[in-house]
């Protein structure tokens, strides 16, 4: 028996399990064997090179601040990162396969909406967490195919607890200026009409002096 075919069968067997990286030798007879040899060979270098660009996705996908889930066209949740594992406190397994809304609160019209100093309006959604505890997050979307011709929707949430927290503290800021400035003003006209009032009254006594 050929010692290729045994050489074929190891080489499959490591792609099965995930081990690319060796390669089954070509002899000098290239015959149809040779050639079967070589279509492994440049199999195990696509199945590498996708092994690694899946790796260097999942690091980048992962390493994100954000919260980035993987929808399908009707919300269901088919991948997540570990920033929306870990926002959402609970593992991965409890929240693929279940529909986005079960987490997720859109921004109607009027809810979820704060006027801020400079900007006007503030939108933004809610993020139910784990014990009812909500997230407000800004919200974009964006769609995209996969391999399969599949439309699949990228959904990305920024947590901006923090920014809201900076701008109540800027209202508050401005608020309790607006109330200091308004005593000011009203102290002012107090103590301005107290005078003008004392000056009045001195005028019509001397006024009265003088008829006497």
């Amino acid at each position: 028996m050929d010692t290729r075919f045994k050489e074929i069968n190891s080489r499959l067997i490591e792609y099965s399990n995930r081990r690319f990286n060796k390669r089954i030798k070509i002899s000098d007879k290239k015959d149809e064997l040779d050639a079967i040899s070589n279509g492994i060979n440049m199999m195990g270098e696509e199945l590498n090179d996708a092994t690694i660009s899946k790796i260097y996705f999942n690091s980048i996908f992962n390493s994100l601040s954000e919260m980035v889930f993987i929808l399908n066209k009707k919300g269901i949740i088919r991948d997540l990162n570990k920033a929306a594992e870990n926002k959402l406190q609970l593992p991965k397994k409890d929240i693929t396969g279940k529909n986005i809304y079960r987490f997720y609160k859109k921004n109607s019209d009027h809810e979820n909406t704060r006027e801020t100093p400079n900007s006007g309006p503030l939108n933004y959604n809610i993020f139910t967490i784990k014990k009812g505890h909500n997230i407000p997050v800004r919200v974009r979307t964006t769609t995209f195919k996969n391999a399969f011709d599949k439309e699949l929707v990228i959904l990305t949430a920024t947590d901006i607890s923090e920014e809201l927290k900076a701008q109540n503290g800027i209202m508050q800021a401005i608020i309790q200026g607006e109330e200091i400035e308004r005593k000011r003003l009203s102290k002012d006209l107090h103590d301005s009409l107290a005078q003008q009032l004392a000056a009045a009254k001195f005028q019509i006594n001397s006024s009265l002096h003088i008829v006497k």
